[in-house]
């Protein structure tokens, strides 16, 4: 009997909305982040697998927490900490930063309207962040974490308001509020379908996101190197 290669699994969190762009795009995701795996893409909302990841990332999502839209947030959040107290490491951008901010006690306000643009964000050194210091991060989003119960550590601040970025105390998980998957081909495949945004003042340059990269790249290292500890230590 052939055992399964453990995956990278990517999980969308808009169910019903962009799938193909999220199918599209998780190999370069993948590509960013030198996981050599095969890719397990998931929808949230569905019956999520994650018990044999080898390494999770929980992306953004047009929709809005605490909504009927997103009833299914506690659950994937649930699934997401029984994985990471499996062992496997789990990174979390902008929507499901927010979904698991809130599932641990923080609290979350929301804007009148969205936020975006690329903006200045100062990480700690540490995790996927360390060596990243103040850097311009692509950001778009109305809610945002303003709080942090006690099993989170907040790893970064500026760019909008908010916590911009944040660690479990004991569990392999980190997260952000900032796009690190941003990339021309992203932007171009957005505006092909001819969904207006703000980021069409920006040059294609500048919305390449290298801090998002190094970032996505880093996690992949640590995701490395935390395979061949016999056990996670923060």
């Amino acid at each position: 009997m052939t055992v399964a290669e453990p995956p990278l699994t990517i999980v969308h969190t808009a169910p019903g909305i962009l799938e193909g762009f999220g199918r599209r795009f998780a190999p370069e995701i993948q590509t960013t982040t030198g996981i050599d795996a095969p890719i397990d893409f998931q929808i949230a909302g569905a019956t999520v697998d994650l018990d044999r990841s080898r390494a999770i990332i929980a992306m953004g999502s047009p929709l809005m927490m605490n909504t009927p839209q997103t009833e299914w947030t506690g659950e994937l959040s649930t699934q997401l900490v029984a994985a990471a107290r499996a062992g496997v490491p789990v990174f979390g951008i902008c929507f499901s930063h927010q979904m698991l901010a809130q599932h641990f006690g923080g609290s979350l306000a929301r804007w009148d309207y969205e936020h975006e643009g690329i903006v200045d964000v100062v990480f700690r050194d540490e995790g996927p962040f360390a060596g990243i210091g103040k850097a311009p991060v692509v950001l778009t989003h109305s809610d945002r974490v303003t709080a942090l119960g006690p099993d989170c550590i907040d790893l970064a601040h500026g760019g909008f308001g908010g916590i911009q970025a944040m660690r479990h105390r004991t569990l392999p998980m980190w997260t952000m509020q900032g796009h690190p998957e941003c990339s021309d081909a992203m932007f171009a495949d957005i505006e092909a379908r001819g969904i207006t945004h703000a980021f069409r003042r920006y040059t294609f340059d500048a919305r390449e996101d290298p801090t998002g990269h190094r970032i996505l790249a880093a996690f992949g290292t640590l995701v490395r190197r935390l395979e061949s500890q016999t056990a996670w230590n923060p």
